[in-house]
């Protein structure tokens, strides 16, 4: 098991279970998922380069994908896209 430095976000799902990620030892990150009594239930290895992208998994993995449909997330990407690009 990889050694962790710190936790960096955590996000409570149901039940009191929690999703966070944690900076490893070499400037990677993972996602791990605990019970409500903050028993470890999973860490994952995949040395993510940032924590936004290990928490994004990590809920993906806990709660399942959007329910706002393929579609309607293209749309919104779209949206940021336009609102994003430089002048």
């Amino acid at each position: 098991m990889q050694e962790w430095l710190t936790k960096n976000h955590s996000i409570t799902a149901a039940d009191g279970f929690l999703v966070e990620t944690i900076e490893v030892v070499g400037g990677a990150y993972e996602w791990q998922f605990l019970s409500p009594s903050r028993t470890l239930i999973y860490r994952s290895q995949h040395g993510y380069g940032n924590p936004i992208a290990a928490i994004r998994d990590g809920l993906f993995v806990v709660l399942g994908e959007p329910s706002l449909g393929a579609d309607r997330i293209e749309k919104i990407r779209n949206e940021i896209r336009t609102k994003t690009r430089p002048a």
